[in-house]
């Protein structure tokens, strides 16, 4: 969450998730006007085309106002709401210490003590997915700022590996339902979310403009291994590099088909 103070009030506003995103939809307020925040407890949930994530509060005080209503897409930067931190017109200074002090949960958020004796907030989107694998979150390395626990960490143990999390656009997909057996069970069919649909889109468009065909060769990565440990580097410049070289050799390979040229 980025924050810009106007006298008391701390701006909250959509984040950038990723250098492609522009926008972002609200999901859900966690806090209403008025509520009390502490420091890195979730203010409200959003979610892009790349990732749904929690944006947490920056500072403590309270919530003094929401902007932009459930449901809604804005641009990347635009004031989702504000939080008050200092004093209320000309009333009396707020008492930070108590604001400071998390307040008992209005909404499905989680605490627990850690072993140095402070406490840890969870989402509401981390505490069902523990819930639904049984895990402890107290256990659960987080990755997020400060420690937060997010999504990713906890995905990484329920698909088995305990390491954190490569990058942060590796977004929890739900179970897959299928509609006509969740009617026939009884069940609602829920709308996809911006991330699902964006996926979808995709997909759809790849489908439609590129040949979909998998070869596979076997190759001997023997000499690239060897170099790779001679110059202390990951994989991914040395096979950029030959693929450069290939395609210089091999222009072809790089080419597009639009209708009956080949460019």
């Amino acid at each position: 969450m980025s924050s810009s103070p106007t006298d008391t009030l701390v701006d909250v506003t959509m984040p950038q998730m990723g250098v492609s995103v522009v926008e972002g939809t609200v999901v859900q307020w966690h806090k209403q006007p008025g509520d009390a925040l502490s420091v890195d407890e979730t203010v409200v949930e959003i979610s892009t085309d790349k990732i749904d994530t929690d944006v947490p509060a920056s500072v403590a005080g309270h919530l003094a106002e929401i902007l932009v209503a459930e449901g809604e897409t804005v641009a990347v930067g635009t004031v989702l709401g504000r939080i008050e931190t200092g004093k209320r017109g000309g009333s009396a200074p707020l008492d930070t210490s108590a604001a400071e002090i998390p307040a008992p949960p209005s909404g499905p958020v989680a605490h627990t003590t850690n072993g140095s004796g402070g406490h840890r907030h969870y989402s509401p989107v981390v505490t069902r997915i523990a819930e639904r694998h049984g895990i402890n979150l107290s256990q659960v390395h987080g990755t997020g700022r400060g420690g937060r626990v997010r999504k990713q960490d906890v995905m990484a143990l329920v698909e088995g590996d305990g390491d954190a999390p490569l990058h942060s656009e590796s977004p929890y997909r739900e179970d897959q339902v299928d509609p006509v057996a969740a009617a026939d069970a009884g069940g609602e069919a829920e709308p996809l979310s911006r991330m699902r649909r964006s996926i979808g889109e995709h997909m759809l468009r790849s489908l439609r403009t590129a040949a979909h065909c998998t070869t596979i060769v076997e190759a001997d990565m023997s000499r690239i291994e060897d170099a790779r440990r001679a110059l202390a580097t990951s994989y991914l410049p040395l096979i950029a590099r030959a693929a450069v070289e290939t395609l210089r050799e091999f222009p072809a390979l790089n080419a597009t088909l639009e209708d009956d040229k080949l460019t």
